[in-house]
């Protein structure tokens, strides 16, 4: 399905701790995911009411970790800020801090995703993977393989975009380090999808 962009290549990134950019220095992948659009000629302009964990970086959306526990806002924010671009990035903390099963999971983002195309019906919805914790034996880990298995069918179903960001190495079995084998290999799979939309 064709999309409009506005020409300004606004994103709209909401999400968890990761998303914030949390363990790193130099604004997690949303940093190296502007310079590679830069790189290409097509500079972002990131839109929210929030920064990076550095307070650096600002233009975020995201109200909670969990995407549960979102209500309104989220909507609302997608309305107001006009976004060309939409990245979703929830569904760890729902796992780890809620008990959420995956077939819930996957219910909430569902939910998300048609908050966010009735707020801004004309942008790209790019939906993320969902992180693992780097321990195998996490329990949470096997909801988040459930909620990741059904992911592609959904965003689909859906008319998003699913982005595999990934198995990045993490600083503390959740959040990714800087740099080529952390946040920026997330950038990177991020950029594959985005930057073909992208003006």
């Amino acid at each position: 399905m064709a999309r409009w962009i506005s020409g300004r290549n606004r994103v709209l990134p909401g999400g968890d701790s990761i998303t914030v950019g949390n363990d790193g220095l130099t604004g997690g992948w949303r940093r190296p995911l502007g310079v590679l659009a830069l790189a290409a000629g097509k500079p972002i302009e990131w839109c929210g009411l929030f920064s990076d964990a550095t307070g650096s970086h600002r233009g975020l959306a995201n109200e909670s970790g969990s995407s549960g526990t979102l209500t309104t806002n989220w909507q609302a924010w997608c309305a107001g800020y006009a976004p060309d671009v939409i990245i979703i990035g929830w569904g760890i903390n729902d796992a780890a801090n809620g008990g959420a099963s995956g077939a819930t999971i996957l219910s909430m983002l569902e939910t998300r995703i048609d908050q966010a195309q009735a707020g801004a019906p004309n942008a790209a919805i790019f939906v993320q993977k969902i992180l693992r914790n780097a321990i195998p034996a996490t329990a949470y880990n096997a909801q988040i393989d459930i909620a990741n298995a059904g992911l592609p069918d959904l965003c689909t179903a859906q008319g998003v975009t699913f982005v595999d960001v990934g198995d990045p190495v993490r600083s503390d079995n959740v959040h990714p380090i800087d740099g080529p084998t952390g946040y920026d290999l997330m950038a990177a799979a991020l950029a594959a999808a985005i930057i073909p939309v992208l003006v």
